[in-house]
């Protein structure tokens, strides 16, 4: 049965057999904070991990499956997946969320910061329009970014920060019991710990932070006309509202200090 869904999930789900949970996880959507709790909760990563050798941090260890040790749907039997699909106990879920803050989130990891490990990562993107112009207006850089990724014609994106949730999570083929708005998960998490006693451990913290920007601070009305568009599925699939902004965004000026520490996260990154 192997090859019945898209490769994404296939491959890139995560199966907890105590709690019977089935992840299906987006990059920039809560994926490091869940990946924990289900490798926790399922005791197959140690509570206080060592970083590795190679200087990666806690957070990035958990998207090595190597490391978090939850096997994905694609190698389990046909038995196991046949019972994850049919017995009604089983939760499949992802949680999603608005392409606006989802889009300015994948901009500030992989390109300000210059992350260029995770799943789905295009180490290309680390590179991609960072310069010390930044300092003057952040905005400026995340609205020139975007036009550049939106080019109908630039290269075909293959890194899945940048890439549509309902191309990778597909709904309209695999049969989920949930769909989670990130807003909405720790009412989802609630609900769930609270369904059996294997499922109280299931904990989603906090994790893999970054810069908190508001995207009505660097969002203007034509970036956002592009974005309304490229992620329409989005959009209209997962029940996000488009939002009016301002015709023109004010500058977002970083400090000295801010610029000195991005300089220094970039180099930690690369």
């Amino acid at each position: 049965m192997t090859g019945t869904f898209p490769d994404f999930i296939e491959n890139g789900s995560l199966i907890s057999r105590d709690m019977k949970m089935m992840f299906v996880p987006a990059p920039k959507v809560g994926c490091t904070s869940i990946k924990w709790a289900l490798a926790l909760a399922q005791g197959t990563v140690p509570r206080s991990p060592a970083v590795a050798a190679r200087g990666e941090t806690r957070d990035q260890r958990i998207h090595d499956p190597a490391f978090h040790g939850l096997p994905n749907f694609a190698s389990l039997r046909s038995s196991e997946r046949q019972m994850v699909l049919d017995d009604p106990s089983w939760i499949r879920f992802c949680v999603t969320r608005d392409p606006y803050s989802r889009l300015l989130s994948g901009w500030i990891n992989r390109v300000l910061l210059g992350a260029n490990e995770g799943p789905g990562a295009d180490r290309a993107f680390a590179h991609e329009s960072w310069d010390q112009s930044v300092a003057t207006d952040l905005g400026q850089g995340f609205r020139d970014f975007v036009r550049r990724l939106i080019d109908p014609a630039a290269p075909a994106i293959t890194d899945q920060h940048f890439r549509s949730q309902m191309s990778m999570l597909r709904p309209d083929v695999f049969p989920y019991t949930g769909i989670v708005k990130i807003n909405e998960l720790d009412e989802f998490v609630a609900r769930v710990a609270a369904s059996s006693i294997d499922r109280s451990r299931f904990d989603p913290q906090p994790m893999n932070r970054s810069l908190r920007i508001d995207p009505q601070s660097v969002f203007d009305s034509e970036t956002a006309s592009l974005v309304d568009a490229y992620f329409v599925e989005d959009f209209e699939q997962f029940g996000y509202q488009r939002i009016e902004f301002a015709e023109t965004a004010s500058p977002v000026p970083l400090s000295t200090r801010e610029m000195e520490l991005v300089s220094i996260v970039r180099a930690k990154s690369n």
